[in-house]
């Protein structure tokens, strides 16, 4: 009896949280395979590195750590106002640290692109160092990623698994879509990426607003 009430009272997570996670696979996987279609495997190659190096790291921090905690307040019954607080004293606290990260990313990896790929080189060896740009490219949805992978959870809390689904799959379309928009019109791959991740910012930007409503 206890599977089957329990079943009834989750049975929105295999509805959308399998399907939240197959759309999620595709767009990742649909990226990487567009930006060899439009570039080299070259270049499919410092984009990894520079999406493992700042994505992989960030979401790894954030899942850990603040994710964590949230979730764990959050589903522990505690009143909203004290999640709620504990939810703005976090993301105001990565704001506070990431943001200046983010333009000395750029600054490093654009403006003194030179040295970045030495250190690249130094670090992964001679053929990343021309991953420099992508760093710059990647940097400000990580900080977004970082912001959102804390509160990725509390959908579940409140049993809106549909809501996340919906934004998932409207990021999937209209980030592939910008890709290839960005593709058209500019004819770069960074260019294109750079479209892409515009979409992606505002995407995690999104999340949190939903969290939060």
């Amino acid at each position: 009896k206890g599977i089957v009430k329990a079943a009834k009272v989750h049975s929105n997570f295999p509805r959308y949280v399998a399907p939240y996670t197959v759309i999620s696979g595709l767009r990742d996987r649909g990226i990487v395979i567009m930006l060899g279609i439009i570039s080299s495997e070259t270049v499919v190659g410092f984009y990894a590195i520079a999406l493992k190096i700042l994505y992989t790291t960030v979401g790894s921090l954030t899942s850990n750590t603040f994710g964590t905690v949230v979730y764990q307040q959050a589903a522990s019954g505690k009143s909203p106002d004290i999640v709620r607080s504990m939810l703005t004293n976090s993301l105001s606290l990565i704001a506070a640290c990431g943001a200046p990260v983010v333009p000395v990313i750029i600054w490093a990896s654009v403006g003194h692109s030179s040295l970045t790929s030495q250190l690249l080189g130094h670090l992964l060896g001679a053929r990343w160092r021309n991953a420099a740009p992508y760093l710059a490219v990647i940097a400000p949805p990580s900080l977004m990623y970082l912001m959102s992978g804390t509160v990725v959870r509390l959908l579940d809390v409140v049993r809106r698994q549909r809501t996340a689904g919906i934004i998932e799959t409207g990021y999937t379309l209209i980030g592939m879509g910008a890709m290839g928009a960005g593709w058209l019109i500019f004819r770069t791959p960074i260019d294109a990426l750079v479209v892409f991740t515009c979409a992606t910012v505002l995407y995690h930007a999104a999340y949190v607003v939903a969290v939060y409503r």
